[in-house]
């Protein structure tokens, strides 16, 4: 469900404007992170360990990370 509360950013890593987010979350490469203010939670390898055989798990991990951040 769409919620105003929830924003989704696609970040390019290669993007000089990106620099100053690739740097404070050390990014190197494909990642999945959950992130409000300076609370954050590096979701990638579970990411990659269930996207493929098990999205419902990563559907229902994602979901609880973001509902943890919600007012």
């Amino acid at each position: 469900k769409d919620n105003p509360k929830v924003k989704y950013t696609e970040v390019n890593i290669d993007e000089a404007t990106n620099k100053d987010l690739v740097e404070k979350y050390e990014i190197a490469f494909s990642s999945l992170l959950i992130a409000k203010g300076e609370n954050s939670t590096d979701l990638t390898e579970q990411a990659f360990a269930n996207a493929v055989n098990s999205p419902d798990v990563l559907t229902n991990l994602i979901k609880e990370e973001v509902n943890k951040r919600i007012d």
